[in-house]
């Protein structure tokens, strides 16, 4: 599994990503590995990829497929002239390609999700585009006004310590008799009184001080799952990057020497 954090502020993307990768060998159990790249540029362009769900499509890594298109010069690369949005649905094209292939007998039944994050050619604002796989599908996840904070993947110590509340409070409340709209009020008044994130976060702040915090919040959930007594799903290292109109600068980024 993966836990993915992207922090979108006024000078830059924050992006980060743990490492922990598991491989299902069937009746064989599984194999986990801490060394998986899930954040991958797009060539020298001022764009980064991020991906979670399957880590290999027919015996290749997805950083290996973002690698093949940053170099096959489809038209969407154009070298002055480039959207996010435009390279968000040629990837997800040459992507799905793969999952269509008649001889990818390891596709069937696997899910891929990926986040295309970046800056439009003479643009100093960025934009983030949500892709799902097998289909192609594309999205806007963050337009150039916004300023944001999101994650995907495994998250839900992450939530509870942003909201102040567990996720599945709302659903506790209701199934032991409290109204819905009665219990929704009651999760409200708690996040305004314990939440941490969206009432004390200020997401104004420089980027640098993004990536700290983007950095902290993919360990609260590593943390949490390295000490849960389940399958841990989360794990460090961490790669951050920071995406800015003048390219992708690592904050840190796992060896692949």
């Amino acid at each position: 599994m993966t836990t993915i954090v992207t922090f979108k502020v006024s000078d830059g993307i924050v992006m980060g990503a743990d490492s922990a990768m598991t491989t299902n060998k069937g009746k064989l159990g599984s194999n986990r590995y801490d060394s998986y790249h899930k954040l991958n540029p797009i060539g020298d362009y001022p764009l980064v990829t991020a991906m979670w769900g399957a880590g290999y499509i027919n015996g290749r890594t997805v950083g290996s497929l973002v690698h093949e298109y940053s170099r096959s010069g489809r038209k969407a690369l154009g070298k002055d002239q480039w959207t996010v949005e435009g390279v968000a649905n040629d990837l997800a094209e040459f992507i799905d390609q793969h999952f269509q292939r008649k001889d990818c007998d390891t596709c069937p039944g696997k899910h891929l999700e990926m986040l295309v994050s970046g800056y439009s050619s003479g643009a100093y604002q960025g934009e983030q585009w949500h892709l799902q796989f097998p289909g192609g599908k594309v999205q806007r996840r963050q337009g150039p006004d916004d300023l944001a904070l999101s994650w995907d993947g495994v998250t839900e110590d992450i939530r509870t310590l942003w909201w102040g509340h567990h996720p599945r409070l709302h659903s506790v409340l209701t199934k032991h008799g409290m109204d819905s709209e009665k219990a929704q009020e009651a999760v409200r008044e708690l996040e305004n009184e314990t939440a941490w994130g969206p009432q004390r976060v200020d997401f104004s702040m420089p980027v640098q001080d993004a990536a700290e915090l983007v950095a902290f919040l993919i360990q609260v959930q590593a943390t949490a799952e390295r000490f849960k007594p389940t399958p841990i799903r989360t794990a460090p290292p961490i790669d951050l990057a920071v995406v800015r109109y003048d390219g992708v600068h690592w904050i840190s980024r796992k060896s692949i020497d």
